[in-house]
């Protein structure tokens, strides 16, 4: 049994939707936390933080999806994308890259 009041273990809930992608947008949460006299700004708040935790964990992902893409590009053919490779130009050597 939690020893949460219902407000906070709606708080939580509702964080917790947000900060995961959760399809629904928690508009029973938010209801149910204004009926519990929970206030406005409050509730924007848990939005916002949880929006800024799911977010910090979106760019986290990416960084280490794109580090694991570059070692294995480098240890296959050594060269990472993005970066100069020696000796190639943008269109074959041609004068219209000058």
């Amino acid at each position: 049994m939690s020893t949460l009041t219902p407000i906070l273990a709606d708080m939580i809930r509702l964080a917790a939707r947000v900060a995961s992608n959760c399809p629904g947008d928690g508009e029973c949460l938010i209801q149910r936390l204004s009926e519990q006299n929970v206030s406005a700004e409050h509730i924007a708040e848990i939005i916002f933080l949880a929006r800024e935790i799911r977010d910090r964990a979106h760019e986290r992902t990416q960084t280490l999806a794109d580090e694991r893409t570059d070692a294995r590009m480098n240890q296959l053919f050594g060269i990472v994308p993005g970066q100069p490779v020696a000796g190639a130009a943008c269109c074959g050597g041609s004068t219209c890259c000058n």
